[in-house]
């Protein structure tokens, strides 16, 4: 154990040695370790029979397998490290913690509002019609998004309804179609109309009875 100990503080981390590198004698060993050399000479002859170390080819110095593997290992995981990562594992990596940054991305069209575009959202995006790719268009269109995916009823890319959606607001024109998205957003409106009212949502007719016996 003590040599083993002694193995591992060495500067060739692994390797009984002293003095830089120098195989030590067994009176060496035996101030080192607290014992005799009596009792050194049988105990080295006891491990090396028991394959516990190994001797190295031409300096006949004593070296524990483990800890050279051990150190090695380490030594490979901080290069690993300062490249970013080990390569085998980088190359497998599908997904990662933080949202892809996308290089054919525009920052200006519509990404200044802090949210994160999701591979549906961003799909969508492509449908949009050339007249409305304008960064205050895609800024609102961004937020009609989340707007809708709150309530359940996310927009479809390549569905029917979104096509239809989206040819009506090309229509009306930008500023038409930034204003409708707003008041359709502040009223909690799945669809998309107009604040003047020739596009409003139908208003539901409720039937009750009155005090004296009429229906409202």
């Amino acid at each position: 154990m003590d040599m083993l100990c002694l193995m591992a503080k060495n500067v060739r981390r692994g390797f009984l040695e002293v003095n830089g590198g120098v195989k030590p004698t067994l009176a060496q060993l035996a101030k080192l370790t607290g014992g005799s050399e009596s009792e050194i000479a049988p105990l080295l002859d006891e491990i090396l029979a028991a394959g516990v170390c190994s001797v190295e080819e031409g300096s006949g110095i004593l070296y524990s397998r483990r800890i050279v593997r051990d150190t090695s290992a380490y030594n490979q995981a901080v290069s690993y490290g300062s490249r970013g990562g080990n390569p085998s594992l980088k190359k497998r990596l599908t997904r990662r913690v933080n949202p892809p940054v996308n290089p054919t991305q525009q920052p200006s069209l519509g990404s200044g509002n802090g949210l994160y575009i999701s591979g549906s959202e961003e799909s969508l995006r492509g449908e949009i019609p050339e007249s409305l790719k304008t960064p205050a268009f895609l800024e609102v269109w961004d937020l009609w998004l989340k707007h809708r995916k709150q309530k359940k009823a996310p927009v479809r890319p390549g569905s029917e309804a979104a096509k239809q959606q989206l040819k009506k607001l090309e229509e009306w024109g930008e500023q038409r179609a930034i204003a409708a998205i707003k008041h359709s957003i502040g009223n909690d409106w799945q669809g998309i109309f107009e604040p003047n009212g020739r596009d409003s949502p139908p208003v539901r007719q409720t039937e009750f009875t009155n005090a004296w016996g009429g229906k409202t």
